[in-house]
């Protein structure tokens, strides 16, 4: 009976032990394909991406105007007792298009554990945010109404942004 209680309390261990303080989930830094909800033209869904992209303050690195756009997104945190603004993580994209579908593929990171083609799944995890983000702006015309607005530096119902005087 003792050998058994001892062997269970191994099994736990080892366990908990494997969930608990197992490394990061990670998948591989292969390009993901992504279709899109609404017929357009390329044109309209690249001026869409950097829309997006500049909406959830993604530099634009290289654009070509038509269906490519290298985008890159800084993770940013600040530091409680400095109160300096440091670097988290930072994950860079090429992102091409047609008129149907979207590929982002991996170009860069920084702290997202990138070794031999294989990375964080936090990866796919912005991809798929962004994608979701994207796809909201197909089926709600406010939301992009508003969001042309942001980027364009007018308040989200399209008035001019008045300066405040305190």
């Amino acid at each position: 009976m003792r050998y058994l209680q001892t062997l269970i309390i191994a099994a736990a261990v080892a366990f908990f032990s494997a969930c608990g303080g197992a490394a990061p989930k990670v998948v591989s830094a292969t390009p993901v394909h992504k279709p899109v909800p609404a017929a357009q033209s390329a044109k309209e869904l690249h001026d869409n991406i950097v829309l997006l992209a500049k909406y959830k303050k993604y530099k634009i690195l290289k654009d070509d105007g038509q269906n490519y756009v290298r985008i890159k997104y800084d993770r940013m945190y600040t530091d409680k007792q400095t109160k300096e603004v440091k670097l988290h993580s930072s994950i860079t994209y090429d992102v091409k298009n047609s008129a149907n579908d979207y590929t982002f593929s991996y170009v860069d990171s920084a702290n997202l554990g990138y070794h031999d083609g294989n990375i964080s799944s936090t990866y796919t995890r912005y991809i798929n945010m962004f994608d979701s983000t994207l796809k909201r702006m197909y089926k709600d015309p406010l939301y992009l109404e508003r969001m042309k607005n942001i980027v364009a530096g007018k308040n989200p119902d399209g008035t001019e942004k008045v300066p405040t005087t305190k």
